[in-house]
């Protein structure tokens, strides 16, 4: 198999920007990808971005933490689940 680089949906960045977890919608209509900005970001169909939003830790006594799980639910909204490092 061979792929093809297209373009890229997060622009370049001066420091270093990792992806912690990708996922596409059930219909295949929006694509949601987590940063360990603690950013989630949604795409459309066409690579456009569509929405960002930022997480939040459950409690308040953790500061660091990191999502290595994401999914939509049955209606289409993106659900994470995460790890806590102390």
């Amino acid at each position: 198999m061979q792929l093809k680089h297209i373009e890229s949906l997060i622009p370049p960045s001066p420091g270093i920007v990792k992806v912690t977890a990708i996922c596409w919608s059930p219909n295949a209509k929006k694509l949601a990808v987590c940063t360990t900005e603690k950013l989630v970001l949604m795409f459309d169909e066409n690579g456009a971005r569509k929405d960002k939003f930022a997480t939040k830790a459950i409690d308040k006594v953790s500061v660091i933490y990191i999502y290595s799980i994401l999914y939509f639910s049955i209606y289409h909204a993106p659900m994470l689940s995460l790890i806590y490092i102390f």
